[in-house]
């Protein structure tokens, strides 16, 4: 009899907090910027929920493989960089949704809108796809509607894999009723939101108007309004979480798609382009492990290995594109691409191919020009030609890799 109780024993002993791992929430924010983020040091407390989980949390700033949000989120799924212009299918066996459903996790796709719809529908990783189905995009309260009503259908035991998107974020911000959302919440507005309305106003009056920086003043704070949003929605599906005990059982993962001009580069809430403000985004991780600031150069394509690593997932790390978060390497090269051209940083030296077509680059050093205003190919006095030739080929062969013809040609 002692000798069966051990047998039972000895198997539960064994068990790391990996192994009870019964939900992973992935949520997807288009436009997310850190710097506009109270976590990231941002002056403004647009993210309280997220700081209340620090201390079991890693975040860090990370790059986005593209400069639009479907792309980006179908890279950060994919654990590769995949092209604007790439056609289907873009996920397969090694996307983070097929490693889940290989471990018997049932997958959960809530977009919302119908781009991502129309992107997913087309991949077939997820076990069901909650499509938005409305010409208007859902708010993100909406989206947590949904997640919420699949968690009270879950049975005991069973394994999810939700995926939400967030869409708030994206302009034009003017449609959505952050107001009653929050008095639905009950939660105290923010200091700076003295009249939405006025925001609202704003915001609209850019659209019809150029994108000038008179009004653009007042909607920044529409624009921190709904990144105030979007962390109150996700707050109330963890406070969930936390009430029926799952939150122990849990990882939480949210990360921005891609960036949003904010003025930068005479560009108003724009993604074009592909400087510091479109591409940098956050990564937070929320589970069974310590609070840490990761400061190594990151990648969306890192969530996958990251959680493979942190799940005990079989994922074969030569087919990565991305790395362990946990393990940084300082010198790594990190690519990202859009319609027209991609972006390879090497520390703190970044290049940019402005047309694969053309071969015309900007070279900058983030370190004393962290605003990429000094493009060094028109400074030779101060151009590393080496460095540019490295990143230059890196690059080219990375795109060529991705899918691209022209950069397939390039030198």
């Amino acid at each position: 009899m002692l000798l069966l109780g051990l047998l039972v024993w000895l198997p539960a002993c064994t068990r790391t907090p990996q192994d009870n791992i019964e939900l992973v929430l992935c949520v997807g924010v288009d436009c997310l910027r850190p710097d506009h983020m109270g976590l990231f040091g941002y002056d403004r407390d647009t993210t309280p929920k997220l700081s209340a989980a620090r201390h079991a949390m890693w975040w860090c700033l990370a790059s986005s493989q593209s400069n639009q949000a479907p792309a980006g989120h179908a890279g950060l799924l994919a654990g590769r960089c995949i092209p604007a212009t790439a056609e289907p299918p873009l996920l397969g066996p090694y996307s983070l949704p097929a490693l889940l459903r290989s471990r018997g996790f049932t997958t959960i796709a809530i977009p919302a809108n119908q781009e991502m719809d129309r992107l997913l529908a087309q991949e077939g990783v997820f076990d069901r796809l909650l499509a938005a189905g409305t010409d208007a995009p859902l708010a993100c309260n909406q989206i947590v509607d949904r997640a919420l009503a699949q968690l009270e259908m879950r049975e005991p035991g069973q394994k999810l894999f939700l995926w939400l998107h967030f869409s708030d974020c994206r302009p034009p911000f003017m449609g959505r009723d952050f107001r009653g959302l929050m008095e639905a919440q009950d939660t105290t507005p923010l200091p700076f939101l003295y009249d939405v309305d006025s925001y609202q106003a704003a915001a609209a009056a850019i659209w019809r108007q150029a994108k000038g920086p008179e009004s653009f003043v007042q909607s920044i704070a529409w624009y921190d309004a709904a990144v105030y949003a979007c962390d109150q929605s996700l707050g109330r599906l963890r406070d969930l979480l936390a009430q029926t005990g799952l939150a122990n059982r849990s990882v939480t993962i949210l990360y921005g798609a891609n960036g949003l001009s904010l003025g930068e580069h005479d560009s108003y809430y724009s993604c074009q382009g592909l400087y510091q403000e479109t591409l940098q985004v956050p990564i937070t991780v929320i589970g069974p492990v310590e609070s840490r600031h990761i400061t190594g150069p990151a990648s969306l394509a890192d969530v996958v290995p990251t959680v493979a690593k942190l799940l005990s997932l079989p994922y074969d790390s030569r087919r990565a594109m991305g790395q362990n978060l946990t393990a940084p390497q300082p010198d790594r090269l990190i690519f990202s691409c859009s319609e027209q051209g991609w972006a390879a940083r090497q520390g703190d030296d970044k290049l940019i191919c402005l047309s694969c077509r053309e071969n015309t680059y900007a070279f900058f050093n983030l370190a004393f020009d962290p605003a990429e205003q000094v493009n060094l190919l028109q400074r030779p006095d101060r151009l590393d030609t080496q460095c540019f030739a490295r990143l230059r080929d890196a690059g080219h062969r990375a795109c060529s890799k991705a899918g691209c013809r022209e950069c397939g040609k390039s030198p």
